[in-house]
């Protein structure tokens, strides 16, 4: 499997690019592990960009991706993805993340990549705001 997974400097994000993937069990696992390695040599975490164009996830892909879920978010800022446009792959993964409650920004599926961006911009706002006590 070609690397999908590099740290875009300018935007401070993991960005992923899964398009025209068939993710099954055993490349969603590869996929989350070269995450992992990605977000383990970072200094701080990352939110983690994923663009889903014409990407498929078979229903054990999905169950996997849920089983997987809770260490990614452990090692990321967040989850945001974009462009899920297989209708079957983005109910599976929209019930993966309603079964662990993934926040506001984190568990929408996001039409474009600015639209993307722009739910990052707000969470990284969300969490200065949080850590400095302001209004």
């Amino acid at each position: 499997m070609r690397p999908r997974c590099a740290y875009l400097v300018e935007k401070g994000v993991i960005f992923a690019d899964l398009s025209g993937l068939y993710a099954d069990a055993d490349q969603v696992d590869g996929l989350i592990e070269e995450v992992l390695a990605l977000a383990a040599e970072l200094p701080t975490r990352a939110p983690l960009l994923s663009c889903w164009t014409g990407a498929k996830m078979s229903p054990r892909g999905a169950e996997r991706y849920g089983e997987r879920l809770p260490a990614l978010l452990a090692a990321v800022q967040g989850i945001v993805r974009y462009s899920v446009t297989d209708p079957a792959t983005r109910i599976r993964l929209q019930t993966q993340l309603q079964r662990h409650r993934e926040s506001l920004h984190t568990g929408y599926l996001y039409t474009t990549r600015a639209e993307a961006l722009e739910a990052i911009r707000q969470m990284r706002n969300v969490a200065t705001t949080v850590e400095t006590g302001s209004d």
